[in-house]
């Protein structure tokens, strides 16, 4: 299968520490015929110039140097310059598994597929052996089981996938929004009629322990309460499925409580209260007891904003005092 060409797009910023590690783990994929994309996005460290020595040394890498737009503009950089018959995509801090292309593309291909999907593992976790294709564990599913699982997982990774390129022709990530990979993973599934899943973590990503503990609230994070509301108005209405009716709302409540309760603990973001009054409507308007046994949520619904928010920030100081 070597004739098959794969093009992998690499978004890049501010990476030089993890930059080696993700492209040396493209570049020793078993199969060979590849075209690594690498998305340079303006970044102010040396990963750029890492970029381009990569690009001396194996006539495989093409570079593209842009300015910074954020990860979908580079990934939709990426898609306008490939040339390959599938395509992949690998975040620059992540690597993966020698192995990861052949096995997918044969299990694409032997299962007259226009996508395959793998298993992740989190950087934190040593990942396990490999043996041989015979020992894989292989899943065929309908996109609706696809879309359920994907919701209820919240795993909406596009990095983990192989697809078709033609699949991929008529989309872009939506920019200047976080949570692109819910829009994109969900227009791709509506022109299949099937995915097949290896129960494999080929793909590891990295987890940053120190970024993770640094990181503040901030309204930008409602970007993922934008992406359950478009699961509602968009993804819903196109498949009519009452299993995947239920999946979405509960999606969605789960969304609507985290940023109730991070706006409560994060009041001067919502000094007006504009914020948590549209949270508080939208839990009204989708609570239903068969969708949650959630305790939060349940005092989210029935009790007003103002007691709900003072119950948050006694919860808040409680802990606060516990760690003195």
């Amino acid at each position: 299968m070597q004739f098959v060409k794969i093009s992998i797009i690499v978004p890049v910023y501010n990476v030089e520490k993890y930059l080696h590690r993700c492209v040396d783990s493209i570049l020793n994929q078993t199969h060979k015929n590849l075209e690594v994309i690498l998305v340079n996005d303006g970044s102010p460290d040396k990963s750029g110039e890492i970029c381009d020595d990569y690009a001396k040394k194996d006539a495989r890498i093409k570079v593209v140097h842009r300015e910074n737009g954020g990860l979908s503009a580079a990934r939709n950089s990426g898609l306008k310059v490939i040339t390959g018959d599938y395509v992949s995509f690998v975040d620059s801090d992540d690597w993966i598994h020698p192995m990861m292309i052949k096995v997918m593309l044969n299990t694409l291909l032997k299962n007259n597929s226009k996508i395959v999907e793998c298993d992740l593992i989190s950087s934190l976790f040593a990942p396990p052996g490999y043996t041989s294709e015979d020992n894989l564990e292989i899943v065929t599913e309908n996109r609706l089981e696809v879309l359920k699982r994907l919701i209820k997982n919240q795993r909406f990774s596009v990095c983990v996938r192989l697809y078709a390129k033609e699949l991929l022709s008529r989309l872009a990530f939506p920019e200047g929004k976080n949570s692109e990979d819910v829009y994109f993973i969900t227009d791709v599934y509506k022109q299949v009629e099937k995915n097949i899943r290896i129960l494999f973590p080929f793909y590891t990503y990295f987890v940053n322990l120190e970024g993770i503990t640094k990181m503040p609230y901030t309204l930008k994070k409602l970007d993922s309460l934008d992406a359950a509301l478009f699961l509602k108005d968009n993804v819903e209405n196109f498949y009519n499925d009452k299993a995947l009716t239920q999946i979405i709302r509960e999606n969605l409540l789960k969304e609507v409580l985290y940023h109730y309760k991070l706006l409560n603990y994060n009041s001067h973001l919502d000094k007006e209260w504009k914020l948590r009054k549209k949270m508080k409507q939208y839990i009204t308007a989708n609570y239903d007891k068969k969708y949650t046994n959630s305790i939060n949520l349940k005092l989210a619904h029935y009790l007003p904003l103002s007691l709900f928010n003072l119950i948050i920030r006694l919860n808040k100081l409680r802990r606060i005092n516990t760690i003195r």
